[in-house]
């Protein structure tokens, strides 16, 4: 946003005499058309610092338009609304660099703005601004916070304040861990840590004293309290630490630290008296995964060397056998490495158990979520269970196991990829406080990849489960089958908001006793028949099928691509009665049980392979959990290679063929609409159409959304020619109706508005004879809608 700012200061006057010349003559229409762009956008209104980002996005896509377009006075309206939404959240939040984003705004508007009423509000919203900024200074500094934002440069020009409340919270914690007093100790890092955190790479190593010194916390927390959790949290603290500094003597002492943290755990949690592990162990772990990645990579350059169905036309009749092929290998490539990480996983109970001692009763690890759907990657969270013997869920063995989980989990840690926040350590984000500022720190520098689910309340799908809410009791995933079997109870799934009965319904097994994982899935298949069939319906409608949207911006892979085709399957398969875990399986199943037909089953293979394809790429691309995706084509950027601090943002995977995400909503977008029209009727699942729509209408609202104009123009146009053929040339009809719309908002969007008022004014003449001169309809609405944005052009 700060580069859309400097870049909008920047920009040419003669964009402002253009916008003179075009607003002089209608300074009434401006203000409706103005205030129409910016009331559609504030309607979009969602909670949170997510929701802020969300909006933010919305304000800064308009904003680009703005000024390709050189609408001057919509880009000075809608940088002043972004100075409003980063005040009203920095108020909020108590967030000092989100009030001075807000004054910055301003500034960059007042700038911009020839009014001079315009200019003086704007000066006023400063000056506010500035107050307020003031008065969260103060609130902060009496509580003892002081960070970067709090010490401006004119208070501390040479950082000297910053580094004496440093060393002296620093002082006051190294005292207090001296004489025992862990939670004082702790306190006082963490101000230490806040005065540091996201002040910039030259204040990294300080970051990474401040996390040590926490993981000492932990450490000393963990002797006393003999609870695992507070080990796994040293260890985690440890390893951040380590990823934020080269230097080797810091790092050698941080691996003494961490294996110090296993050798205190293996004494005061299990009471085992022995050595930790060597960090040679450690590091043959990390080879390993590296080595399994590095044959992943190898794997799909070979499947896009042998199997590519994106360079025939989509007519050719040897795309439909390329694309089964590549499905397949896309398949067996994912079904390895479920298995792959499966044998790894193995391999690190086996050292756990061969430390602490046979467990004491039979179990079983089961894998949850991607593992059990065959779509798991190598940087995946890991979700699993643990399934005891009937009538051997004592606490004395739940402790045996919990301690196990904690065990693997310090050994997980150990792999480096573990984020801060996931181990929700409370001084640092506390997930169950409502107070935001109690969530503050955010981990960009660890990488992420293989690590446990997060603590949050909202994932927690480990056998440690979730703590206690103010809406939900605790719960933990170490039960017998038959108590885990429960959550497919209709009554109880429904109650659980947070979709436990999904992740628990589909399972694989991992390691120890095979059997108690086919006595699970058949007393999950049993408790499903014992469900009435509208019931199970009722539980597939919980599922919201998101618009899948093909955007020219910035695509969370997971989010918007990956969830949609699994979730979809999965839905499908529980109104069919079908309780296989693997998608692949499933979807053969379908089709075997006479569900759906060979030519669905094709799509729903393409769809997933797809989708777990381009999730998979955009994580090898990212080395992590990055899991940005730009539908765009990669631009040409220097970099200076001297500058380590890669932002987030630019971390991103552009795809190198767009055609793959086309395939994707090709069949994508019938399959919601299918969904959504099986829950508005209620009814069981039936498809009597192909999941397969490559129409010029489809093709030019994807051109649309990728701002390729001229080619979303040529679509809509052969939408027309062909809608009057068969509904007759001169003939009103909603089909063509839709295309005359469609092409004024492509003119709109071109800039071309004499054209785009003839197409939108031959669409409200057809909608009003279709329903009737005085009638109301949402298209006529519409219609008038757009008559108006264009007229405002004019």
């Amino acid at each position: 946003m700060e580069k859309l700012s400097e870049r909008l200061a920047r920009k040419d006057s003669q964009n402002h005499e253009r916008q003179n010349t075009l607003s002089t003559g209608a300074p009434i229409n401006d203000v409706l058309r103005i205030g129409e762009v910016c009331h559609r956008l504030s309607m979009a209104r969602f909670e949170g610092l997510s929701g802020m980002y969300v909006l933010e996005e919305s304000y800064a896509k308009a904003l680009i338009r703005a000024v390709a377009t050189g609408d001057t006075l919509l880009e000075v309206e809608l940088v002043k609304s972004l100075g409003d939404l980063y005040l009203e959240t920095g108020k909020a939040w108590r967030d000092v660099a989100l009030l001075s984003k807000a004054i910055a705004m301003y500034n960059n508007a007042r700038a911009r703005c020839d009014d001079t009423d315009g200019k003086d509000v704007l000066i006023h919203r400063v000056k506010y601004t500035e107050r307020v900024k003031g008065t969260v200074i103060r609130m902060r500094r009496g509580r003892g916070i002081y960070d970067h934002e709090t010490v401006n440069s004119e208070e501390d020009p040479d950082g000297t304040y910053m580094l004496r409340t440093y060393t002296e919270h620093h002082r006051l914690g190294d005292r207090a861990l001296r004489n025992g007093d862990v939670d004082l100790a702790e306190r006082q890092f963490t101000s230490a840590l806040k005065v540091v955190h996201g002040s910039g790479p030259a204040h990294l190593h300080k970051e990474a004293e401040s996390l040590h010194k926490l993981g000492d916390v932990y450490l000393e927390r963990g002797k006393v309290t003999k609870d695992g959790e507070d080990f796994t949290k040293a260890a985690s603290l440890y390893n951040a630490s380590m990823a934020r500094i080269e230097n080797r003597p810091f790092k050698r002492g941080s691996i003494l630290a961490i294996k110090r943290t296993e050798e205190s755990f293996l004494q005061h949690a299990i009471g085992v008296a022995c050595v930790a592990s060597p960090y040679e162990l450690d590091l043959r772990h990390k080879t390993k995964l590296t080595g399994m990645r590095d044959k992943v990579k190898q794997q799909l350059d070979f499947i896009d060397e042998q199997n590519d169905p994106y360079k025939y036309g989509e007519d050719d009749p040897e795309v439909r056998k390329v694309e089964s092929a590549r499905a397949a290998a896309v398949r067996d490539l994912f079904q390895k490495t479920a298995k792959d990480r499966i044998a790894f996983l193995d391999n690190l109970v086996s050292e756990c158990i061969s430390i602490m001692g046979e467990p004491p009763c039979k179990y079983a690890f089961i894998g949850l979520g991607s593992q059990a759907t065959e779509l798991v990657t190598l940087f995946s969270d890991l979700e699993f269970a643990i399934l005891l013997e009937e009538g051997c869920d004592s606490e004395e063995n739940k402790m045996f196991f919990r301690n196990l989980t904690h065990y693997l989990h310090i050994k997980i840690i150990n792999l480096g990829e573990t984020i801060l926040p996931a181990m929700a350590i409370k001084s640092l984000n506390d997930f169950y406080s409502e107070d935001p500022e109690d969530s503050w720190f955010y981990d960009s520098i660890t990488t992420r990849g293989l690590a446990f689910d997060g603590a949050m309340p909202w994932a927690s799908h480990t056998p440690l489960g979730r703590k206690q809410t103010e809406n939900k009791p605790a719960l933990e995933l170490i039960q017998t089958p038959s108590q885990l079997a429960r959550f497919q109870d209709a009554a109880v799934a429904m109650s659980e908001e947070d979709h436990l009965s999904d992740v628990l319904r589909s399972v694989c097994y991992v390691t120890g006793e095979e059997t108690l994982v086919e006595q699970y899935r058949l007393k999950v298949m049993t408790t499903l028949k014992r469900n009435t069939a509208h019931a199970n319906i009722e539980m597939a409608n919980t599922e919201e099928f998101r618009n899948p949207e093909l955007l020219s911006t910035l695509l969370n892979v997971k989010r918007e691509i990956y969830r949609f085709p699994t979730i979809a399957v999965q839905n499908i398969a529980l109104r069919c009665g079908i309780g296989t875990s693997s998608v692949w399986a499933t979807i053969e199943e379908l089709e075997s049980g006479g569900h759906v037909s060979h030519e669905n089953a094709h799509h729903l293979a393409v769809l997933v392979a797809i989708s777990a394809e381009l999730r998979l790429r955009t994580y090898m691309a990212n080395g992590g959990q990055k899991e940005n995706m730009s539908a765009l084509l990669r631009f040409g950027n220097e970099r200076n290679h001297r500058d380590k601090a890669v932002s987030d943002l630019e971390k991103v995977f552009y795809l190198p063929n767009q055609k793959m995400l086309y395939r994707y909503y090709y069949s994508a977008v019938p399959l919601r609409r299918a969904l959504l029209e099986l829950q508005r009727k209620n009814t069981v699942f039936s498809l009597s159409f192909a999941l397969f729509e490559t129409s010029a209408e489809t093709k030019g609202e994807m051109n649309m959304k990728l701002c390729d104009f001229t080619s979303a123009r040529k679509q809509f146009e052969r939408a027309l020619e062909k809608n009057k053929t068969i509904h007759g040339n001169g003939k009103d009809h909603p089909d063509i109706a839709s295309c005359f719309r469609n092409l004024g908002w492509v003119c709109y969007s071109m800039g071309e508005y004499t054209d785009a008022e003839v197409f939108l004014q031959r669409a409200l003449d057809m909608y009003l004879q279709i329903h009737g001169q005085g009638s109301t309809h949402p298209s006529i609405a519409t219609s008038l809608r757009s008559l108006g944005a264009v007229a405002s052009c004019l």
